[in-house]
């Protein structure tokens, strides 16, 4: 009876640390060698994108990863996510931006999650010098059933560089607490079945 216990306890906490967790984005590290599961575009400009690609050039993690370096109207990535409204997500990302950006016009950033920008940014953060894989980490909440993950890039010297990106949900207060309390469970349950009370 105590194993089954123990069982549904671990139960328990696996599927809230799961739903506390990741969620879905489509080749998040460009591994496939192209764009798939990301629309590709350029505002106002067709071809959709020009000057970016998945490269094999000294990748954050993997074999790829994306760069962008159009300096006509930018180009950028989008994905759609699932999402649920009112719950606040984490994305985070790896980036880095060759050196060379002289004035704030040759180069410009921004990512968006949904209706809100994570960031945004004219010219070199780093006043020309660049920077190498950073982890980047924002948060915002969705209002619908789908949010759309946009990355923008606008580079005139160099190239802007992604790699490894990540989405995951905010758990809520009362659902860290189930989950505490779901492996304080399955702790107190295995201690008992190897400590038994003796008569």
């Amino acid at each position: 009876m105590k194993i089954i216990a123990v069982a549904l306890a671990l139960a328990l906490a696996l599927s809230l640390a799961t739903a506390a967790g990741a969620i879905p984005v489509a080749n998040p590290g460009f591994e496939t060698g192209n764009f798939s599961g990301w629309t590709t575009f350029r505002p106002g400009v067709t071809p959709p994108a020009t000057n970016i690609a998945v490269t094999n050039i000294a990748p954050h993690s993997g074999s790829f990863s994306a760069r962008f370096g159009d300096f006509d109207n930018g180009s950028g990535i989008e994905q759609s996510l699932a999402t649920i409204a009112g719950q606040t997500y984490t994305v985070s990302f790896w980036w880095s931006l060759d050196a060379g950006v002289a004035i704030p016009t040759d180069a410009f950033a921004a990512i968006k999650f949904g209706g809100t920008t994570l960031y945004s940014q004219a010219g070199d953060p780093n006043n020309g010098s660049g920077f190498t894989w950073t982890q980047f980490i924002g948060s915002a909440t969705a209002t619908g059933p789908t949010t759309t993950l946009s990355f923008f890039f606008e580079n005139l010297p160099g190239y802007w560089h992604l790699d490894d990106v990540a989405v995951s949900l905010v758990p809520e207060p009362a659902a860290w607490t189930l989950m505490i309390a779901g492996f304080g469970m399955v702790g107190a349950l295995a201690r008992q079945r190897r400590d038994p009370v003796t008569a």
